[in-house]
């Protein structure tokens, strides 16, 4: 099956081709937080709720 090369309007192009960093930044920032809760509970030896962890950042 052959495909057809269809036009992609501008808008559409801009965002598939800036939206991608957007998505990786969101992706990095939750690994952090992740990690940040991982250790915080390691170091001072105590659980915490991933939500009221990073209730506590704000």
């Amino acid at each position: 099956m052959s495909r057809k090369a269809l036009p992609i309007p501008q808008v559409i192009n801009d965002y598939n081709n800036y939206m991608g960093d957007v998505d990786l930044a969101d992706q990095l920032r939750d690994t952090v937080l992740v990690n940040s809760i991982i250790l915080y509970c390691k170091v001072t030896n105590t659980k915490i709720a991933s939500k009221d962890f990073r209730i506590a950042l704000v």
